[in-house]
């Protein structure tokens, strides 16, 4: 039960600062349904997102059909295997590729991950501190809504004797 208050303590701190890291650029709060692998256990995963560009770098190009931003993520979810639930949380810094004229979204990042639970239904993740990655694709469909694909990998990173999990989201958001 301690580790849901501190999530909630971290978003109360840290969501301010994340929506308003950047002055320009990008932000952008998404929601994201997901499912595990299908050659692994069968988890189903829901998750809040967070994104904001960061201050100290950007580049474009002369016609701003190209631009590169380092961002800022932060994310509150939950993992389901069965009737068996765990909540995460995570926050990292990564990087967005924004091409044809600034429509099509490419991002990836690298980030530590804090889990409630080290075992969810039959899944053993080793332990509360996880490292986690991701990639993902998007599209504006509209000035400020976006949808897209991540994978998602979480892992122990081989510091506890636990097992790693493949996720798929799909993301429909909002952006700033």
């Amino acid at each position: 039960m301690h580790y849901i208050k501190l999530l909630i303590l971290l978003v109360t701190i840290l969501s301010p600062i994340i929506l308003n890291a950047g002055e320009r650029g990008f932000k952008n709060i998404s929601l994201a349904i997901g499912t595990s692998n299908f050659n692994e256990e069968d988890f189903r995963s829901l998750e809040i997102m967070f994104n904001s560009s960061l201050p100290f770098f950007s580049y474009s190009d002369d016609d701003s059909r190209f631009e590169i931003l380092p961002l800022m993520n932060f994310s509150l979810g939950s993992l389901k295997q069965d009737e068996d639930f765990g909540f995460f949380s995570t926050l990292t810094t990564g990087i967005a590729i924004f091409i044809f004229n600034k429509n099509l979204i490419l991002d990836a990042a690298g980030r530590l991950a804090v889990l409630t639970d080290d075992q969810i239904g039959e899944h053993n993740f080793g332990g509360h501190l996880q490292f986690a990655a991701h990639t993902g694709i998007y599209y504006k469909l509209t000035h400020n809504v976006l949808a897209g694909y991540r994978f998602y990998h979480i892992s122990d990173g081989g510091i506890y004797d636990g097992h790693g999990l493949n996720r798929h989201l799909l993301e429909i958001g909002c952006s700033f």
